[in-house]
């Protein structure tokens, strides 16, 4: 058997000659001075030749181990070449298959369904909360208590319904992986119950006796004009605060009374018309 001493004094000659370690394992040395470790073996009767690296990146005794492993499988009627064909599929294919790989996959296949506003604020929740941790590991090896971890860093910050979505989120991400058969199960089903419940807290609220005062105080506001009709426009048509902002003049129609909001604009994606009473349009037009 070889001694390391021998591969590294092994000298380049005028053609390529070998140096066998025993079992079929031999460094082959070439003119140019290259030590290529081969493994020389018999399987359904045809003889292989297996490569395992180059030394000195791969030593003597990390050569053995690799041959122990490839005598053993051949050993067991498996040709080691196929064996190291497979693993280096699955290599690749677990690089492929990153949770960021899958995350963009799974937002590209349903951003349709969104507005534009909800499908930014998800890709930058897993850029900010989840991509930082867990994009680069292969989705298959991600554990639940690895996304727990990753959760509870956001539930840190007292933001507890934030915690709530993006487990939601990674939930769907991984049921999108389960259906395209990146992963056999869903790692986010075993946390239910595990994050602290959100307190449900109702928004304030104008009450009917309160209506009177805050609209004189409107009408007596001597700041933004925009900020002055945008509010009082708000109480006429009761859109969203984000459909009012991105509302432009060519959904009017004058001639109908009518606003019509494309479905891109809408959190339903559908088109939506809101009615326009005559004080509504007099703010459009003081707008104007």
């Amino acid at each position: 058997m070889l001694k390391d001493i021998n591969v590294r004094n092994a000298k380049p000659r005028s053609k390529p000659y070998r140096l066998f370690d025993g079992g079929g394992l031999y460094l082959e040395v070439t003119p140019a001075g290259g030590k290529y470790w081969r493994y020389k073996y018999r399987i359904a009767g045809k003889e292989k030749r297996l490569a395992f690296g180059v030394y000195p990146d791969l030593s003597l005794a990390d050569v053995r181990d690799l041959h122990a492993q490839a005598r053993k499988a051949v050993a067991l009627g498996n040709d080691p070449m196929a064996v190291k064909r497979e693993a280096k599929q699955q290599s690749a294919l677990k690089s492929a298959n990153t949770f960021e790989t899958v995350a963009l996959e799974w937002h590209k296949n349903r951003h349709h369904r969104w507005s534009s506003l909800h499908a930014r604020k998800i890709v930058k929740s897993l850029e900010n909360d989840v991509f930082p941790k867990l994009g680069s590991r292969p989705i298959a090896e991600i554990s639940s208590a690895e996304l727990l971890t990753v959760i509870r860093k956001v539930e840190s910050r007292g933001t507890f319904e934030t915690a709530h979505r993006v487990l939601q989120v990674c939930g769907q991400i991984f049921s999108y992986a389960v259906v395209t058969q990146r992963i056999d199960r869903n790692p986010s089903t075993d946390l239910r119950g595990a994050l602290r419940p959100v307190q449900k807290t109702h928004n304030p609220y104008l009450k009917e006796n309160e209506l009177p005062e805050y609209l004189t105080k409107l009408e007596a506001y001597d700041g933004s004009l925009h900020t002055k009709l945008a509010l009082r426009f708000l109480l006429l048509t009761f859109v969203r605060t984000g459909e009012l902002r991105g509302a432009r003049w060519e959904e009017m129609n004058w001639d109908k009374a009518e606003w019509r909001i494309p479905g891109e604009h809408m959190k339903s994606r559908d088109p939506h018309i809101v009615p326009l009473s005559t004080q509504a349009v007099a703010v459009l037009q003081e707008l104007k």
